[in-house]
């Protein structure tokens, strides 16, 4: 299906409350954010955990509150859809990736324009802070991942080898490492201050569909990515070993995420097809350690773009094609 792992030198808004908790592996709702009118396809919380950021192609992204769901603050300046959203490492400034060619850097206490990055030719589909706040990366339409000094406002490199869109970025928890997701199947771990090649190629390219998202665990030492034949895959960085988390019933995955304490890997996809049309997504709960598939529901009308822990580790959200944000609180045993 996919082969080993090879070293080579990703404005207004109603809310309802309901209860949404993980308790003995069962899923419940929660928090409902009705957030846009048209498809979520990206959410991120905020480092200290008050706020969600939601990125829809309606072109506007919006702030809201996590524990009430009210709205703060909507962000419009993009003229085409946005595809991804990320807060700064310190919560002070939202970066956007838009298909209009830009990535914009939003002041987080009044939603103003802070900075504009271009590069290409094409619309970006995803973008990534460094750890220490410094840099930004976005990933392309164009095949290329985009990395600027956001200080300077300037490009540092453009690292060019995937052979279809980037969908996915990701800087490892130390800032050395960029893992990226593409159309063509492939994982591709970069040493992005230094390298015009990866070094470190994973995946099985188009036999294994496309490579929808793929993520670090919070240590940096395991990369799961999430491919559109359902399967997870889980490669080792240190060793570079793999294996694979086999979902019952096999549905597009499109994105996934690590708890804090790496105990959990939360997989969203869609759940149920008429034609090509997504009618609803579906949240699968794995213990990481013990590859096990806890729990899987089914939720949002449309399919589930992302999935996004608060910093806590107590909640995570989803963002689905039906305009929604739903917000899961994880129970803990006795």
């Amino acid at each position: 299906m996919m082969s080993l792992v090879r070293r080579m030198a990703l404005v207004i808004g109603i809310f309802l409350i309901t209860l949404i908790v993980v308790a003995d592996n069962e899923l419940e709702e929660m928090l409902i954010i009705e957030a846009h009118e048209e498809t979520v396809f990206a959410i991120a919380y905020s480092p200290d955990g008050t706020q969600i950021a939601s990125a829809s192609i309606d072109g506007t992204a919006k702030v809201w509150n996590a524990e009430t769901g009210e709205l703060e603050f909507v962000l419009t300046g993009h003229d085409n859809e946005i595809r991804d959203i990320a807060f700064s490492p310190d919560g002070s400034l939202i970066a956007t990736a838009s298909l209009d060619g830009s990535v914009i850097l939003w002041n987080n206490i009044n939603g103003t324009i802070w900075k504009s990055l271009f590069g290409g030719k094409d619309g970006f589909l995803t973008v990534a802070y460094s750890p220490d706040g410094n840099t930004v990366a976005a990933g392309s339409y164009d095949n290329t991942i985009y990395v600027w000094d956001i200080i300077l406002g300037v490009g540092i490199s453009n690292l060019d080898w995937h052979k279809d869109d980037i969908l996915q970025i990701e800087f490892s928890p130390d800032g050395d490492d960029l893992v990226s997701a593409g159309g063509d199947g492939l994982v591709l771990l970069w040493d992005w201050r230094q390298a015009t090649e990866p070094i470190l190629v994973a995946g099985g390219g188009k036999d294994s569909g496309v490579l929808w998202s793929t993520t670090f665990n919070k240590e940096g030492t395991q990369i799961a990515s999430a491919y559109d034949d359902g399967f997870v895959a889980l490669w080792n960085v240190i060793d570079g070993t793999d294996s694979l988390l086999e979902p019952a019933k096999l549905n597009p995955v499109f994105d996934l995420a690590y708890s804090f304490d790496n105990e959990y890997l939360v997989t969203v996809g869609c759940w149920e097809r008429s034609r090509r049309l997504c009618l609803n997504g579906e949240v699968h709960l794995w213990d990481v350690q013990d590859e096990e598939d806890l729990q899987m529901t089914t939720a949002h009308r449309g399919a589930i773009w992302d999935v996004a822990f608060s910093p806590d580790g107590d909640h995570f959200a989803t963002a689905g094609g039906d305009g929604t944000i739903i917000i899961w609180q994880i129970a803990q045993d006795d």
